[in-house]
Protein backbone atom coordinates (compact mmCIF):
# COMPACT_ATOMS: atom_id res chain seq x y z
CA UNK A 1 0.00 0.00 0.00
CA UNK A 2 1.52 3.34 -1.09
CA UNK A 3 1.63 6.00 1.62
CA UNK A 4 1.66 9.68 0.72
CA UNK A 5 4.15 11.80 2.73
CA UNK A 6 2.59 14.00 5.34
CA UNK A 7 2.32 17.60 4.09
CA UNK A 8 3.28 19.08 7.45
CA UNK A 9 6.43 16.98 7.70
CA UNK A 10 7.43 17.94 4.15
CA UNK A 11 6.93 21.64 4.88
CA UNK A 12 9.08 21.50 8.00
CA UNK A 13 11.78 19.59 6.14
CA UNK A 14 11.83 22.21 3.36
CA UNK A 15 11.91 25.08 5.83
CA UNK A 16 14.79 23.50 7.72
CA UNK A 17 16.76 23.01 4.52
CA UNK A 18 16.04 26.58 3.38
CA UNK A 19 17.00 28.17 6.71
CA UNK A 20 20.24 26.19 6.78
CA UNK A 21 21.11 27.38 3.31
CA UNK A 22 20.32 31.03 4.12
CA UNK A 23 22.39 30.96 7.29
CA UNK A 24 25.32 29.42 5.44
CA UNK A 25 25.22 32.15 2.80
CA UNK A 26 24.63 35.02 5.21
CA UNK A 27 27.93 34.80 7.06
CA UNK A 28 29.94 37.98 6.63
CA UNK A 29 33.29 38.98 8.19
CA UNK A 30 31.79 42.36 9.12
CA UNK A 31 28.71 40.99 10.92
CA UNK A 32 29.11 41.49 14.69
CA UNK A 33 28.97 38.27 16.68
CA UNK A 34 27.93 38.80 20.27
CA UNK A 35 29.60 36.71 22.98
CA UNK A 36 27.54 35.33 25.84
CA UNK A 37 26.56 38.12 28.23
CA UNK A 38 27.75 37.58 31.80
CA UNK A 39 26.10 39.08 34.86
CA UNK A 40 28.57 41.96 35.23
CA UNK A 41 31.15 43.42 32.86
CA UNK A 42 33.22 46.56 33.15
CA UNK A 43 35.92 48.66 31.52
CA UNK A 44 38.42 51.14 32.93
CA UNK A 45 40.52 53.62 31.02
CA UNK A 46 41.85 57.08 30.53
CA UNK A 47 41.93 59.50 27.61
CA UNK A 48 43.69 62.71 26.74
CA UNK A 49 41.40 65.07 24.87
CA UNK A 50 41.69 68.39 23.04
CA UNK A 51 38.23 69.69 22.19
CA UNK A 52 39.57 72.73 20.32
CA UNK A 53 43.01 72.46 18.71
CA UNK A 54 43.19 76.25 18.34
CA UNK A 55 44.06 76.30 22.05
CA UNK A 56 47.04 74.07 23.00
CA UNK A 57 46.76 71.64 25.87
CA UNK A 58 45.19 68.28 26.64
CA UNK A 59 42.65 67.49 29.36
CA UNK A 60 42.87 64.16 31.14
CA UNK A 61 39.55 62.32 31.50
CA UNK A 62 38.86 58.98 33.22
CA UNK A 63 36.70 56.40 31.42
CA UNK A 64 34.40 53.87 33.09
CA UNK A 65 32.08 51.28 31.61
CA UNK A 66 29.62 48.99 33.42
CA UNK A 67 27.17 46.41 32.10
CA UNK A 68 24.52 44.21 33.65
CA UNK A 69 22.52 42.19 31.14
CA UNK A 70 21.24 44.65 28.54
CA UNK A 71 21.92 47.69 30.74
CA UNK A 72 25.25 49.44 30.27
CA UNK A 73 27.14 52.61 30.96
CA UNK A 74 29.94 53.49 28.53
CA UNK A 75 31.87 50.97 26.36
CA UNK A 76 32.02 47.42 27.77
CA UNK A 77 32.30 45.01 24.81
CA UNK A 78 35.97 44.06 24.67
CA UNK A 79 35.34 41.48 21.95
CA UNK A 80 33.90 43.87 19.36
CA UNK A 81 34.50 47.46 20.49
CA UNK A 82 37.75 47.78 18.54
CA UNK A 83 35.91 46.67 15.37
CA UNK A 84 32.25 47.68 15.63
CA UNK A 85 31.88 50.10 18.51
CA UNK A 86 30.18 53.42 17.87
CA UNK A 87 32.54 56.24 16.97
CA UNK A 88 30.75 58.74 19.22
CA UNK A 89 30.64 57.58 22.83
CA UNK A 90 28.95 59.00 25.91
CA UNK A 91 28.30 57.97 29.51
CA UNK A 92 24.51 57.78 29.39
CA UNK A 93 22.68 54.93 31.09
CA UNK A 94 21.76 52.78 28.07
CA UNK A 95 19.44 49.85 27.44
CA UNK A 96 20.34 47.70 24.41
CA UNK A 97 16.87 47.12 23.05
CA UNK A 98 16.96 45.25 19.73
CA UNK A 99 20.16 43.29 18.96
CA UNK A 100 20.19 41.56 15.57
CA UNK A 101 23.08 40.47 13.35
CA UNK A 102 22.86 43.64 11.24
CA UNK A 103 20.81 46.00 13.45
CA UNK A 104 21.52 47.64 16.79
CA UNK A 105 19.05 49.83 18.67
CA UNK A 106 19.37 51.38 22.12
CA UNK A 107 17.55 53.71 24.50
CA UNK A 108 19.36 55.91 27.01
CA UNK A 109 18.93 58.83 29.37
CA UNK A 110 21.25 61.24 31.16
CA UNK A 111 20.96 64.17 33.55
CA UNK A 112 21.56 67.51 31.81
CA UNK A 113 22.44 70.58 33.84
CA UNK A 114 20.94 73.57 32.03
CA UNK A 115 23.19 76.06 33.82
CA UNK A 116 26.64 74.47 34.03
CA UNK A 117 29.18 72.51 32.06
CA UNK A 118 27.63 69.11 31.31
CA UNK A 119 30.71 66.99 32.11
CA UNK A 120 29.76 66.33 35.74
CA UNK A 121 26.35 67.97 35.79
CA UNK A 122 24.57 65.29 37.82
CA UNK A 123 26.39 66.24 41.05
CA UNK A 124 26.56 70.01 40.60
CA UNK A 125 23.97 72.58 41.58
CA UNK A 126 21.73 74.16 38.97
CA UNK A 127 18.51 73.64 37.07
CA UNK A 128 18.49 70.12 35.64
CA UNK A 129 16.48 68.01 33.24
CA UNK A 130 16.62 64.50 31.79
CA UNK A 131 17.68 64.10 28.17
CA UNK A 132 16.52 60.89 26.51
CA UNK A 133 18.25 59.40 23.50
CA UNK A 134 17.26 56.71 21.00
CA UNK A 135 19.77 55.38 18.47
CA UNK A 136 19.77 52.83 15.69
CA UNK A 137 22.64 51.47 13.58
CA UNK A 138 22.15 49.28 10.53
CA UNK A 139 25.12 47.33 9.14
CA UNK A 140 25.23 47.28 5.35
CA UNK A 141 27.35 44.96 3.18
CA UNK A 142 30.92 45.90 2.35
CA UNK A 143 31.79 47.42 5.76
CA UNK A 144 29.30 50.29 5.71
CA UNK A 145 26.74 51.21 8.35
CA UNK A 146 24.12 53.95 8.63
CA UNK A 147 22.42 55.21 11.74
CA UNK A 148 20.40 57.92 13.41
CA UNK A 149 20.40 59.45 16.91
CA UNK A 150 17.37 61.23 18.38
CA UNK A 151 17.55 63.26 21.61
CA UNK A 152 14.66 64.83 23.53
CA UNK A 153 14.27 66.82 26.73
CA UNK A 154 11.95 64.42 28.58
CA UNK A 155 10.96 67.02 31.20
CA UNK A 156 10.41 69.86 28.70
CA UNK A 157 12.65 72.31 30.56
CA UNK A 158 14.39 73.85 27.56
CA UNK A 159 16.77 71.09 26.44
CA UNK A 160 15.11 70.85 23.04
CA UNK A 161 15.17 68.13 20.38
CA UNK A 162 17.86 66.97 17.95
CA UNK A 163 18.12 64.44 15.12
CA UNK A 164 21.53 63.29 13.85
CA UNK A 165 21.78 60.94 10.84
CA UNK A 166 25.23 59.38 10.41
CA UNK A 167 27.20 56.90 8.35
CA UNK A 168 30.40 54.97 9.07
CA UNK A 169 32.91 53.04 6.97
CA UNK A 170 35.08 50.42 8.71
CA UNK A 171 38.40 49.31 7.25
CA UNK A 172 39.89 46.30 9.12
CA UNK A 173 43.69 46.56 9.11
CA UNK A 174 44.09 43.22 10.92
CA UNK A 175 42.14 40.98 13.28
CA UNK A 176 42.93 43.37 16.11
CA UNK A 177 42.94 46.83 14.52
CA UNK A 178 40.37 48.89 12.61
CA UNK A 179 40.20 52.28 10.95
CA UNK A 180 36.76 53.96 11.10
CA UNK A 181 35.60 56.98 9.12
CA UNK A 182 32.33 58.53 10.28
CA UNK A 183 30.28 61.55 9.25
CA UNK A 184 27.14 63.03 10.79
CA UNK A 185 24.85 66.04 10.48
CA UNK A 186 22.68 67.45 13.28
CA UNK A 187 19.27 69.12 13.14
CA UNK A 188 18.09 70.80 16.30
CA UNK A 189 15.38 73.02 17.70
CA UNK A 190 16.15 76.57 18.80
CA UNK A 191 16.32 75.63 22.48
CA UNK A 192 18.66 72.71 21.71
CA UNK A 193 21.21 75.00 20.03
CA UNK A 194 20.95 77.61 22.76
CA UNK A 195 21.57 75.10 25.55
CA UNK A 196 24.39 73.40 23.63
CA UNK A 197 26.17 76.73 23.17
CA UNK A 198 25.56 77.71 26.79
CA UNK A 199 27.17 74.49 28.09
CA UNK A 200 30.01 74.48 25.55
CA UNK A 201 31.10 77.78 24.00
CA UNK A 202 32.72 75.92 21.09
CA UNK A 203 29.28 74.76 19.93
CA UNK A 204 27.46 76.91 17.35
CA UNK A 205 24.70 79.19 18.55
CA UNK A 206 21.65 79.77 16.35
CA UNK A 207 18.62 81.98 16.39
CA UNK A 208 16.26 79.33 15.07
CA UNK A 209 15.83 75.64 14.45
CA UNK A 210 17.39 73.73 11.59
CA UNK A 211 20.56 71.90 10.55
CA UNK A 212 23.28 73.45 12.67
CA UNK A 213 26.45 71.40 12.28
CA UNK A 214 28.08 68.51 10.49
CA UNK A 215 31.20 66.66 11.52
CA UNK A 216 33.72 64.03 10.46
CA UNK A 217 35.78 61.70 12.65
CA UNK A 218 38.66 59.40 11.78
CA UNK A 219 39.21 56.77 14.47
CA UNK A 220 41.91 54.13 14.94
CA UNK A 221 41.45 51.28 17.43
CA UNK A 222 43.95 48.55 18.21
CA UNK A 223 43.64 45.65 20.65
CA UNK A 224 47.25 45.02 21.68
CA UNK A 225 46.36 42.55 24.46
CA UNK A 226 43.30 40.32 24.94
CA UNK A 227 41.81 42.87 27.37
CA UNK A 228 43.59 46.09 26.36
CA UNK A 229 42.65 48.50 23.56
CA UNK A 230 44.43 51.64 22.37
CA UNK A 231 42.43 54.24 20.46
CA UNK A 232 42.98 57.60 18.81
CA UNK A 233 40.58 59.95 17.07
CA UNK A 234 40.83 63.15 15.07
CA UNK A 235 37.89 65.09 13.73
CA UNK A 236 36.34 68.39 12.92
CA UNK A 237 32.88 69.92 13.08
CA UNK A 238 31.60 72.74 10.92
CA UNK A 239 28.74 75.05 11.83
CA UNK A 240 26.07 75.54 9.18
CA UNK A 241 22.84 77.62 9.03
CA UNK A 242 20.53 79.03 10.25
CA UNK A 243 21.59 82.50 11.43
CA UNK A 244 24.29 82.60 14.09
CA UNK A 245 23.38 84.46 17.24
CA UNK A 246 27.03 85.00 18.23
CA UNK A 247 29.41 86.17 15.50
CA UNK A 248 32.40 85.13 17.61
CA UNK A 249 31.45 81.44 17.35
CA UNK A 250 34.08 79.68 15.19
CA UNK A 251 32.78 78.14 11.98
CA UNK A 252 35.08 75.08 12.04
CA UNK A 253 36.50 73.30 15.10
CA UNK A 254 39.18 70.61 15.16
CA UNK A 255 39.48 68.06 17.97
CA UNK A 256 41.57 65.03 18.88
CA UNK A 257 41.88 62.41 21.59
CA UNK A 258 43.96 59.35 22.50
CA UNK A 259 43.46 56.77 25.22
CA UNK A 260 43.64 53.23 26.51
CA UNK A 261 40.87 50.96 27.82
CA UNK A 262 40.88 47.75 29.84
CA UNK A 263 37.89 45.42 29.32
CA UNK A 264 36.89 42.70 31.73
CA UNK A 265 35.96 40.52 28.74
Amino acid sequence: MHCMPKPRASIWACLGLLSGTVLAQDKSPMTPVEPPVSAWDYSLGVRWQASDLRHPGLSLRPMLGLQYGRWRLGPVDGENWHRFGQVQQDNSLTYDWLRLSNLRTSLSASVLNLERDSTFDAVRSGRKTVRGKASADYFLPNRWSVGVVLTQDLMDRGGGTSISPNWTYREPLSDNSTLLLSQSVTWGTRSYWQISHQLDQTMPSHEGQGFGSWGTQLTYRHRFRPHWVFFSQAGFSRAIGPTYAASSTPVTLYNAQVGVLYFSR
